[in-house]
C-alpha cells in the first residue's frame, strides 16, 4: 500500500480484515506523511466503492479465499471498465514459502478463473521470483 501511494497522486484503498494490519499501514502512512491512503476494514458491508478503481493489487491473498469466484466478483464491482487487476500469489509447488502446496492456486488455474469465469482479459503473466507469479488482467 505504501509504495503504491508514493507512486500515484490518486487515492489508494487499503482493504483488510485485520484491524491490526490496517493500524500498521496507518502508522506507516503517518510516518511518511501520505494523505492519499484510505483504510477500509472489510468486515463492514458495502466497503467497495463501485466503478471507481483504476488499478487493484492483490498480493498473497487468493490462496486464502475459499470461494474465489464470489470473492473476486465482489471486488471487481469496484474496478472501472478498462481497469486492471494484478494478482501476486505463490506458485503451486512444494516450498518453504507460503501455504502448503494443496492450498496454492496455480497460474493456469487463476488464468482460467479470471478469463473464463470472470470475463477479464489477461494482459500479462510472469514469474515474480522462484516462489511467486503474477497476472495482470483488464476488466
Amino acid at each position: 500500500t505504501i509504495p503504491m501511494a508514493e507512486l500515484v497522486e490518486k487515492e489508494v484503498y487499503a482493504f483488510d480484515l485485520s484491524q491490526e494490519m490496517l493500524d500498521e499501514v496507518d502508522q506507516k502512512k503517518e510516518e511518511k506523511g501520505l494523505e492519499n491512503i484510505k483504510l477500509i476494514n472489510t468486515q463492514q458491508e458495502d466497503y467497495i466503492p463501485k466503478d471507481t478503481i483504476d488499478f487493484m493489487l492483490m498480493s498473497n491473498l487468493v490462496h486464502e479465499v475459499e470461494n474465489k469466484i464470489k470473492f473476486l466478483k465482489d471486488y471487481l464491482t469496484g474496478l472501472k471498465e478498462g481497469g486492471k487487476l494484478a494478482i501476486i500469489d505463490f506458485k503451486k509447488q512444494t516450498s518453504d514459502a507460503g501455504p502448503p502446496v494443496k492450498e496454492k492456486v496455480s497460474k493456469a488455474e487463476l488464468y482460467e478463473l479470471l478469463e473464463e469465469e470472470l470475463g477479464l482479459q489477461l494482459e500479462l503473466a510472469f514469474d515474480l521470483n522462484e516462489e511467486q507469479y503474477g497476472l495482470v488482467a483488464v476488466n
